[in-house]
């Protein structure tokens, strides 16, 4: 398999791969997750604007980009890396009847001129860099003053980084370098950025996560900072 320049496995590979994965091709699991993550995203505080520009780096299939359009009325736009993803996503847009500007490309060099975007999306894309502050930069740089970033991240403390560990020493891990966020660390990362502030969840995984979801839950009986999923949203 290739390698790109910090000798990763080629994502465009990975993923394109992952795309074709039963789990990813489940559609109306995808589109309950999705409304499920914007309930807990406007919980956190992401106010809806109709005059906005949304923009999705690594949109896969475009279910979650189309869920935020579809909630705020607002222009969207999408790169991911996987030529599958992209097939998919301009499918569903089609089939909702939705304008979207798709693009192929990589979130740590984005397309895009400065201050252009109101809100950005990150679900589940950067801890698979092992220079992921380049994306968070990209991200920075192409939000206007007072947008926003929201970031949905694996979470460092779940039982999700073991289960990850022990598939790999199986060897029957597909998606690529990973590793876990704790909410401080990637905030620290974002005020280092220039972000000014942040505020952050944690949640237990779905039941699609059939060996994480019943640890989690329990764990999270005597703790809510336990739990798979990590939802951020940092202001410009």
């Amino acid at each position: 398999m290739k390698s790109n320049q910090n000798n990763q496995p080629d994502l465009s590979l990975i993923w394109n791969k992952m795309w074709n994965w039963n789990v990813y091709n489940n559609e109306e699991l995808r589109k309950f997750k999705n409304l499920d993550k914007l309930r807990i995203i406007k919980e956190l505080g992401l106010k809806s604007n109709n005059d906005q520009k949304i923009f999705d780096g690594g949109c896969g299939d475009g279910l979650t980009l189309l869920t935020f359009m579809k909630e705020f009325g607002c222009e969207g736009y999408g790169i991911d890396i996987s030529d599958e993803a992209l097939m998919k996503a301009k499918a569903n847009f089609k089939e909702e009847s939705k304008k979207i500007d798709l693009q192929k490309g990589d979130v740590r060099a984005l397309p895009y001129e400065n201050y252009y975007f109101n809100v950005c999306l990150s679900f589940g894309v950067i801890e698979h860099f092992l220079d992921y502050e380049k994306a968070v930069q990209e991200i920075y740089r192409v939000l206007k003053p007072g947008g926003v970033a929201v970031f949905v991240q694996p979470h460092l403390y779940s039982f999700a980084p073991l289960y990850r560990l022990f598939r790999q020493w199986q060897g029957k891990w597909n998606c690529g370098f990973q590793f876990e966020f704790s909410g401080k660390r990637l905030g620290s990362e974002l005020l280092k950025c220039g972000f000014s502030e942040y505020k952050y969840r944690v949640e237990a995984p779905y039941k699609d996560m059939p060996y994480v979801y019943p640890f989690d839950k329990f764990i999270r009986i005597f703790s809510k900072k336990w739990g798979h999923y990590l939802f951020l949203i940092a202001k410009k």
